[in-house]
Order: C-alpha cells, then structure tokens, then sequence
C-alpha cells in the first residue's frame, strides 16, 4: 500500500511539472509571437513611410486600409524632440498592436529622422501605458 501511494505522489508531481513547464512555454511562445509582430509592423510602416517626399504627408490609414485593420487611435508617447504624426490602432492576428508615429524635419546639416513606435497589451481602441512596445528609428 506505500508503495502504491508513493508512486501515485510522484506521478501526480511529474504530472504537475509538466503542465507547468507546458502553460510557461506556451506563455513565452505567445510573447515571442507578440514582439515579432510588433517589429515586422514597425519595419512596415517605417519602410512605407520613408517612401514619401515629406514626413508630414504619410497616412498609414489610406496606405494599408485595404491590408490591415488600421485607424487612428491611442499609442505610445512622442518621444521628447519629435513632432507626433498620429497614434494608430491596429489589429493583426487578433491582437491590438498600438502605432505612434513621430519625426523631426530635415535640417541643412542633418536628414529628417522617422520614428515608430509599436506596443500592444491594451484593450480594444485603448493603449496602456504598462504595456510591452518595439521602437525604430531611422533617418530618411
């Protein structure tokens, strides 16, 4: 009879580990899926908008309407230096990625410098600030 109770407990304990070690894997994979996404958008907006003549005349909108599920919404900040463009939300894969677009204009001695901004953990239409994001910068 122990020994039977002993190999029911430790049957019960592996079992245990496993699925414990199976829910982390799972969350990390989900995280990992997240973030990918998240930087593939910010490549495709910040590569669609150094397309245009001028920073200021970029409507991520009318460019990927017909792509992705994109309308201005809420995002990360601006970061300090920046003019903000627009924060956009979109949804991928269904989930809520939330872009902020931010540039500073072209000087004699310097070119215009685009910035994009991705987070996602948010609800709906609404950005959180305690949320995960991936940035880009780059100059045009």
């Amino acid at each position: 009879m122990i020994e039977v109770s002993v190999s029911m407990l430790l049957l019960a304990t592996i079992v245990l580990a496993l699925t414990t070690v199976r829910y982390h894997a799972h969350q990390h994979a989900v995280r990992a899926d997240a973030y990918a996404t998240a930087s593939r958008l910010a490549l495709l907006l910040l590569e669609s908008w150094r397309s245009m003549t001028t920073p200021a005349d970029y409507d991520p909108v009318y460019e990927f309407a017909d792509e992705i599920s994109i309308e201005t919404g809420t995002g990360p900040g601006v970061p300090t230096g920046f003019t903000g463009l627009g924060s956009y939300h979109m949804i991928l894969e269904n989930r809520n990625y939330y872009a902020t677009l931010a540039y500073i204009d072209e000087t004699a001695t310097q070119p215009a410098v685009l910035y994009v901004g991705i987070g996602w953990k948010g609800q709906g239409s609404t950005w959180t600030p305690s949320g995960e994001y991936y940035t880009l910068t780059t100059y045009d």
